[in-house]
Parts: C-alpha cells; structure tokens; sequence
C-alpha cells in the first residue's frame, strides 16, 4: 500500500510539474518567436512620431540567451536571463553603434 501510494505521489508530482514546465516553455517560445517594437512611452513631452521619425526602437530575443535590436537607427546586441515569474534580465548591452540619428528618442 505505501509503495502505491508513492508511486501515486510521485505521479502526480511529474504531472503537475509538466504542465508547469509546458506553460514556462509557451511563454518562452512567445518571447522568441517574434520580434518586439516600441509602440508608446509615458512622461515624455513630445510626439512620439517627433521621437522616432524613420524606425521605431525594435527588440528580438533568441532561445540562446542573446537580445539584438535596434534604438531607432543604432543597433546593438546584449544577453538575457529569463526569471521567474515572467520577468527578464536584460545586460546592458555589449556592442552598440553610435552613430548620429534624426529625431529626438536617441538624445532623451
């Protein structure tokens, strides 16, 4: 009886343990699987259009940890660590051009 009843628990255990882990992997594979834009920033006192008049700032992550994107005009790469509960660590970043940019997002 006590050996049913581990294997019971031991059952029931990987059975909610799976279900937490296919719901991690979804979230994961959501982050991955497509590319992020800006689309809206609060306080600032301008348009946005004014901000980023040509591109707006983009942002990709990759399933080997590495974050490539772009400020508007100037692109950069990093890593990133995702944490639980559905947070990121995003490193500054290792590599960034700096090259001069129209509008006002790349100066605020």
């Amino acid at each position: 009886m006590r050996k049913i009843s581990f294997i019971s628990g031991l059952i029931l255990l990987l059975v909610v343990a799976g279900c937490k882990c296919t719901k991690n992997a979804a979230a994961y594979d959501k982050l991955t699987a497509n590319g992020w834009e800006l689309e809206y920033i609060t306080g600032v006192r301008i348009a946005f259009e004014g901000l980023y008049p040509d591109t707006k700032p983009q942002l990709s992550f990759t399933k080997t940890g590495e974050a490539n994107g772009n400020s508007s005009c100037n692109p950069f790469s990093t890593r990133y660590t995702t944490k639980e509960p559905n947070s990121i660590a995003i490193e500054a970043p290792k590599a960034m051009t700096m090259r001069f940019c129209e509008g006002e997002g790349e100066r605020r």
